[in-house]
């Protein structure tokens, strides 16, 4: 077996990435469009589970103005947004080669006009999320903050039962 012995690799990426100088906001919008094109090739889990790891560490150490479990969340809401819109993104939208081996006597480049309507306003949506993250984390908060979860009490450990012994 092969390896390559790295010290410290995890780190090095967002450290990088900080060091260049660039905008974070500019750094999401990289990512996202990597996700997009990624999406026109991957599965939605693969794409996820190979490079949730590299970019989640980049970006949670910019900047956005948002608490970091907040940040976390938002994130990871819009990359499961782009992840998605990438599938039937033309011209490899693994969704689109779905659609139309439902529909066997429309050609392929008909499926392509009639799903770029929904692309475009997908993006439009994903802008919109980025430029404003309280409408993604609007209902969180209210939960959590000041809504049906603060009011009910979590028991803590001393206010647990033990379980019965048999």
């Amino acid at each position: 077996m092969v390896s390559l012995p790295c010290r410290n690799c995890r780190r090095r990426p967002p450290f990088f990435v900080t060091e260049q100088g660039l905008s974070p906001w500019l750094v999401l919008t990289i990512i996202l469009i990597l996700y997009l094109a990624f999406g026109c090739v991957m599965d939605s889990l693969s794409m996820i589970l190979l490079t949730v790891p590299i970019f989640f560490p980049i970006v949670i150490g910019l900047d956005f103005g948002l608490p970091q479990e907040e940040f976390a969340l938002w994130f990871g809401i819009m990359v499961l947004i782009v992840v998605e819109v990438g599938l039937i993104t033309p011209p490899v939208g693994m969704n689109l080669f779905v659609i139309n081996s439902m529909a066997k006597d429309i050609p392929l480049s008909q499926t392509y006009r009639g799903v770029f309507p929904f692309v475009m306003t997908d993006l439009i949506r994903v802008v919109i999320l980025a430029l404003f993250p309280f409408i993604t984390l609007g209902l969180v908060r209210w939960l959590y903050l000041g809504g049906l979860f603060r009011r009910i009490p979590l028991p803590s450990r001393r206010q647990r039962r033990p379980a019965r012994s048999r």
